[in-house]
């Protein structure tokens, strides 16, 4: 009887280690880390949006940004102090737009 105790809690305790990294890891905006160049105006400051520990910042030229991810509508939110400005992951290109910005594509390494 012990010994199905024991598997059963091992069962639900790996379950559980399974479910939190398999939600964690979906939560984590991965698709928009990286360097991106404008799609409309080539000759614009590339941006590169990195972590920081646990926090994202969007770096353009020697400025440096907070970013907010929302996961419920998967985007991010910068203030660079003229205003909020969306971020949205466009899949289909591998793109990002920028409200007020255009889109910009990855920069290839």
């Amino acid at each position: 009887m012990q010994s199905k105790l024991n598997q059963l809690l091992t069962v639900v305790a790996v379950t559980g280690m399974a479910l939190l990294t398999s939600c964690s890891s979906g939560s984590k905006p991965d698709q928009f880390l990286g360097e991106w160049q404008s799609v409309d105006s080539p000759t614009r400051p590339h941006m590169t949006i990195q972590e920081r520990g646990e926090n994202l910042t969007l770096l353009e030229g020697k400025k440096e940004y907070p970013l907010t991810y929302d996961k419920d509508n998967h985007k991010l939110t910068v203030n660079t102090g003229l205003g909020a400005m969306d971020i949205i992951y466009l899949g289909e290109k591998d793109h990002l737009l920028i409200s007020g910005a255009g889109e910009y594509s990855k920069v290839a390494k």
